[in-house]
């Protein structure tokens, strides 16, 4: 989710997608996919899309203007009517036990679902009056970044919300992941922070990363990637120090970043990109889709890659036959 996304709930507008293409020297000239096996979703919302979240054999889309789901792998979608979320942001979706979380532009609009998303509850007992952004899980906690107010964490699946470290409060949060036992948290404008001890406490982690613009995070074991307004910036001891040193993806807008077993995947202003090797070289896979058109968001689901692409709708890729192509 991009910036401009953030402002507009923030004071109660519509929201507005920037988008762009930066060239930068470090990108190097490695081919694209060799032919085109992105498929474009016709029947997917027309709206811009916030999030996604592949639960069972469905597919939901979190879009800017209530919620979809699909059943079918995408090709049919219904909007799920859901009283007053029916037209409002939806920013973030996560499965937890036998319920499903959904983050949205209202303020204290954290909701559950224990039925697939065909009604929803509030569950903001706790929270300040801001609005939840960003929905992670470790264990048996559940976490839940605010816009301007930090992290909070449940440890009763929801029901009630407490404030973590106070290091951490007033941040805008943008993306959570796990190293080796470590909660780090990308924020907008404050940097990166971890907590060794499950929100209790955090410590900025910033030695090397000279953006602190953060917008998506990723890791494994103790090779973490961070995403920023302005390039990325990786580290392979665990977050201890951070560096630039990589190759091929362009020192522009990152908007997410997601994994499976094989590959990295990162949504940029200028497309998307494949990392084999946990983030040290990215090679371009946007052959096939539109041209300058930015990925916001992106979902794995069974075999397939999912991607939101700015204006242009929902696309999926096989990823087998990207491997098989590049």
């Amino acid at each position: 989710m991009n910036i401009n996304k953030l402002s507009s709930f923030l004071f109660g507008t519509v929201i507005l997608l920037y988008f762009g293409c930066n060239e930068d020297e470090h990108i190097t000239n490695n081919p694209p996919i060799k032919e085109s096996f992105w498929q474009k979703l016709d029947n997917a919302p027309k709206v811009s899309t916030n999030c996604f979240l592949a639960k069972g054999n469905n597919i939901f889309a979190g879009t800017v203007s209530g919620l979809y789901s699909s059943s079918d792998s995408g090709f049919i979608w219904r909007k799920l009517g859901v009283g007053e979320l029916s037209t409002a942001p939806i920013l973030d979706l996560i499965s937890n036990a036998d319920k499903m979380f959904l983050g949205s532009g209202i303020r204290k609009g954290l909701y559950y679902s224990s039925n697939n998303g065909i009604s929803w509850n509030l569950t903001n007992n706790g929270l300040p009056n801001s609005a939840p952004i960003k929905l992670f899980q470790k264990d048996n906690l559940l976490f839940v970044g605010m816009a301007d107010s930090g992290v909070y964490r449940s440890t009763d699946n929801g029901i009630t919300w407490l404030s973590t470290g106070s290091t951490i409060a007033g941040t805008m949060v943008r993306d959570f992941t796990l190293s080796n036992e470590n909660i780090f948290v990308a924020t907008f404008l404050n940097g990166v922070f971890v907590s060794s001890d499950d929100g209790e406490h955090w410590v900025s982690s910033m030695n090397g990363i000279t953006n602190y613009l953060c917008q998506c995070i990723i890791a494994d074991g103790k090779t973490i990637f961070v995403g920023t307004r302005y390039g990325g910036f990786r580290s392979n001891d665990g977050g201890q120090t951070w560096s630039n040193s990589f190759s091929g993806i362009p020192s522009d807008n990152i908007s997410d970043l997601i994994a499976n077993d094989s590959y990295w995947f990162a949504g940029c202003d200028s497309g998307i990109y494949l990392s084999s090797d946990k983030g040290n070289k990215w090679i371009s896979i946007s052959y096939g889709l539109p041209e300058l058109s930015p990925v916001y968001e992106m979902c794995l689901f069974y075999d397939y890659i999912y991607i939101y692409v700015a204006l242009n709708g929902i696309w999926r890729c096989n990823i087998d036959s990207l491997s098989d192509n590049i």
